[in-house]
Formats: structure tokens, sequence, C-alpha cells
């Protein structure tokens, strides 16, 4: 590691759980750094087993190869136990490179402004 290297704490907050909806506020990028903070965040909105669990990418600047992983791997646990995941104020270079890795028809996706 290079002597004066600064590692950034992703800012990540989870919204209130009221009953059956959980949100989970991406407010960095979502790359390699960021991924096992937001891993841990969504693993305890989807242990309460919500119905719906909103992940607001309003705030997140990039979306890297890691971040799209779990993002997969966060919708294929909540369909494996019922819940609805819904990306919500995607940015469009988040739509893009969700699109271009073809998980458009995979994920339930918002585009900012519209949710």
């Amino acid at each position: 590691m290079t002597t004066g290297t600064v590692l950034r704490r992703p800012e990540l907050h989870v919204g209130e759980r009221r009953h059956t909806v959980a949100s989970v506020r991406v407010c960095e990028e979502l790359d390699l750094l960021t991924v096992p903070q937001l891993r841990r965040e969504l693993v305890a909105a989807l242990d309460a087993v919500p119905e719906v669990l909103l992940v607001d990418l309003s705030g997140c600047r990039f979306t890297g190869a890691d971040g799209v992983a779990l993002l997969l791997s966060a919708h294929l646990r909540a369909r494996g136990q019922g819940t609805r995941l819904v990306l919500c104020g995607c940015r469009p270079q988040a739509l893009w490179v969700l699109r271009l890795c073809g998980l458009s028809q995979v994920l339930e996706l918002v585009p900012a402004g519209r949710d």
C-alpha cells in the first residue's frame, strides 16, 4: 500500500423497516470498496423478509462489476424468499451498465425521476 493513501468510508444508509417494506440507500460509488458494507446492509434488510426491498441508487455515481454482481445476488436471494427487490432512482450510467450486462430484463429498475 502506498504511503499516504486514504481509503474513503462508504456512505450507505438503511431506511426504516416498516412492516413489509425495507429500503437501502446507496450514497456513493458501488465498487470494490463499498460492496462489502452494502452487502451487510442488504443481508440485514433481507433477513427481515420484507415484501419489498427498495434499493435507492439515486446517490450512486458509479456502478462497477462488483456492484452489479452484488445487486444480482441480492435479487436472487430476494426472489428465493418471496421479496420483491426494486432498484429505484437509477441514474443513466447505472441503467446503461445494467442493460449492457443484460440485467435490465431480470432486475426491476425504476429510472431517476420516475420513483
